[in-house]
């Protein structure tokens, strides 16, 4: 009597097991397809700086145009805002009169594609060879209404 129940159980339990397992397909469900997100660059300007060492000169001219966001087909796109940084060594003297070289960061939010009027002022005059700019936090607005966030971009400057 104990046999029975025990292979009626277990008879119960596979049979509940293969029931379960079973997934019945609705024509209504359709293979959900996925959205490519185009892949976006961005770069200084009308160039194809994207980071790197860079002239000042270059540096100056490309960071007046503002920054552009491109694909690899070439497609423009809206960029709507970024976080400018700059790093600005300089040569300090302590109380001893030793010297040293520090750098002074400046940062900024950047709203649309062009730097603030407050860092337009003034960053032209400080820029030169062995400063570091960073744009950070880029957004790009994409035709779907959506914003993506490219790869930021590093410039040493040079001669």
């Amino acid at each position: 009597m104990k046999r029975i129940i025990f292979f009626s159980c277990v008879l119960v339990l596979a049979f509940g097991y293969n029931l379960s397992a079973q997934k019945v397909k609705k024509d209504n469900e359709k293979p959900k397809e996925a959205t490519a997100v185009p892949k976006i660059r961005a770069y200084l300007g009308t160039s194809d700086y994207s980071g790197g060492l860079i002239s000042k000169r270059d540096f100056d001219k490309y960071l007046k145009q503002g920054l552009t966001a491109k694909d690899s087909l070439g497609n423009l796109y809206q960029v709507n805002g970024f976080m400018f940084s700059y790093g600005e060594r300089n040569l300090y003297e302590d109380s001893l009169g030793n010297l040293m070289v520090l750098t002074d960061y400046l940062m900024e939010w950047c709203p649309g594609d062009t730097v603030s009027p407050a860092i337009a002022n003034n960053i032209f005059d400080k820029t030169k060879p062995g400063d570091t700019a960073y744009i950070d936090q880029i957004r790009v607005l994409l035709p779907t209404g959506k914003e993506t966030s490219p790869k930021g971009l590093r410039f040493i400057l040079t001669k």
